[in-house]
């Protein structure tokens, strides 16, 4: 029995799924499946995928998006630990090598992410993801040994603040779904929700070498949502948090509420930058409720002010440099 299952979604991504089966197949370690399931693609994802039909189990499905594609890989899975590989990413040689190295060492983790390098484009070439989030650095963790750590606490609230996981890096124990459940397939984000109920559960360890190659072009999703809809999904997943309520500390909850202070904050400016006043208004108001500080009310109030004061504050802060 394969140890580890390799989950592949893919959809519309003929161009590069190759790639990205080549480089599991390309792994030093080599006790593992790899499950494709292709979600409706309507390019010639199936024509490319013929010649290695023998080499990969292959699940087509109707389009349901990426939660419902991962969920269909782990019911069809035979491996101990789930390993997630997006359709336009490349995973390094010694990927699997080193999370199952990592696993072996320390029996009390679950879960094992990676640093990645970004690749596609010119700009994105010159740190890693984890120097791209250094917030990971200011979370609590323990050395196992050189670039082997573990966190020594719940990341949970880490998770909500700053999404540092990419979904090809993580490698998690399929016994774990048993506890958490599946993919929730009613959201977009559903990686970035399946952490944190992860992170609420188990204990995560991480590897401080790039392990994955995450492509950057025009159409992959962190590309593809505009800043004001990035901003309005921030919203609506931390909203969805709140179903979670009943079940999280006072602490969980007023960092929830902080968040989606900041988000409704930062989606106010941005209205604001524009001189769209009517728009940033409400916003400035809903990020007072959730977190009541000086900042967003100033800019509240200023919202009254005709567009001529308001430029004239702008030009004054920036001379002073004030909030």
């Amino acid at each position: 029995m394969a140890r580890v299952s390799v989950v592949i979604p893919t959809f519309n991504c003929a161009q590069f799924i190759i790639e990205a089966i080549e480089s599991v197949l390309n792994q030093t370690y080599k006790n593992y499946e790899i499950i494709v399931v292709n979600d409706g693609s309507t390019d010639n994802t199936e024509e490319v995928l013929s010649s290695y039909l023998k080499k990969i189990k292959y699940i087509r499905q109707e389009n349901g998006g990426p939660s419902k594609a991962r969920n269909n890989g782990i019911n069809n899975s035979k491996g101990e630990y789930i390993a997630f590989l997006d359709a336009d990413d490349i995973w390094l040689p010694t990927k699997l090598k080193y999370q199952l190295d990592f696993f072996e060492k320390c029996s009390d983790i679950s879960v094992v992410i990676s640093n990645f390098f970004y690749f596609g484009e010119e700009t994105l070439k010159s740190a890693t993801g984890f120097e791209r989030r250094p917030h990971i650095w200011n979370i609590p963790y323990y050395g196992v040994e050189k670039g082997y750590n573990i966190f020594k606490r719940n990341i949970f609230q880490d998770i909500i603040m700053e999404t540092f996981i990419h979904t090809s890096t993580v490698i998690v124990r399929k016994s774990c779904f048993k506890k958490v459940g599946p993919f929730d397939e009613r959201i977009l984000a559903e990686d970035w929700q399946m952490w944190l109920r992860l992170a609420k559960a188990f204990k995560f360890g991480f590897i401080d070498k790039p392990l994955v190659n995450v492509r950057i072009y025009k159409e992959s999703t962190s590309r593809s949502l505009c800043h004001e809809d990035s901003i309005n999904h921030g919203i609506n997943m931390i909203k969805y948090l709140r179903e979670w309520i009943p079940m999280l500390s006072i602490k969980d909850r007023l960092l929830i509420r902080k968040c989606l202070g900041r988000y409704y904050f930062d989606l106010a400016y941005q209205k604001f930058c524009e001189y769209d006043l009517i728009k940033a208004r409400p916003q400035f108001l809903h990020s007072i409720k959730n977190i009541p500080y000086f900042k967003p009310f100033i800019y509240y109030i200023s919202t009254f002010f005709p567009i001529r004061w308001i430029e004239k504050i702008r030009h004054l802060k920036q001379r002073l440099n004030l909030f």
